[in-house]
């Protein structure tokens, strides 16, 4: 965890998970399906059922805009900004928001069918002309890199098939506390919010069977 404090804004503070995961790790087959936890991080948790997260925020006046995702090569980023944190229920229900993100994500046949055309568009968005550039001169640099895999219809079409099962076991696979890290800054009580955060989280199970991360380094080539 990373815990900042930070006064600038009274009673405000940030609250945030990152994970040392990203679409690289998606093999054949299920690409889009980091874009799809990251579309399922809404509609339901073991504990926010539905869209209750989306109207809880809602209910303690945080903005639309402050709540954001982001999902890159290497990374996976969930981000609440300005959560007014002087009543103890309001640092309790935010830590708890991101507990059931890093562990406890309702997937299921009609959310993922619901999010199917969302993430569709989200993929076929990002894959703009520059990352169409981008790809092809990956590729002539490093052959057979992950950095530079093309998009292909057949990636667009598979999302629709995502099963409940593979998705949930992808999302067992990395979302890990070895993967995990949890981030809080603001006008905070660094002491009581540590404590906090052991209490939480120190219940997320660790995986009997770990998947090894790999991360890809391009070798130096001449010139």
């Amino acid at each position: 965890y990373i815990l900042i404090k930070n006064g600038a804004e009274k009673g405000y503070a940030h609250f945030g998970v990152a994970q040392r995961v990203g679409t690289t790790l998606e093999e054949d087959g299920q690409k889009g399906m980091f874009k799809m936890i990251e579309a399922l991080t809404v509609k339901g948790t073991r504990n926010f059922t539905d869209s209750t997260i989306l109207q809880y925020l809602k209910s303690i006046d945080v903005k639309p805009h402050d709540v954001s995702f982001s999902t890159r090569e290497d990374d996976v980023t969930y981000l609440i900004k300005n959560i007014p944190v002087a009543n103890t229920n309001t640092v309790d229900s935010s830590l708890l928001i991101l507990y059931n993100w890093l562990n406890s994500i309702n997937i299921d046949e009609e959310d993922i069918r619901d999010e199917a055309p969302f993430v569709k568009n989200a993929l076929l968005y990002e894959w703009d002309a520059s990352k169409r550039l981008d790809d092809k001169l990956l590729n002539e640099l490093y052959p057979h890199s992950c950095y530079g895999m093309n998009l292909r219809e057949e990636d667009i079409l598979r999302v629709e098939n995502f099963t409940s099962k593979e998705l949930r076991n992808f999302y067992y696979k990395w979302f890990r506390p070895d993967f995990q890290t949890i981030m809080v800054v603001g006008d905070i009580d660094l002491n009581l919010m540590e404590t906090k955060i052991k209490s939480v989280f120190s219940t997320i199970q660790k995986p009997l069977d770990k998947q090894e991360r790999e991360y890809f380094k391009p070798e130096p080539f001449s010139g």
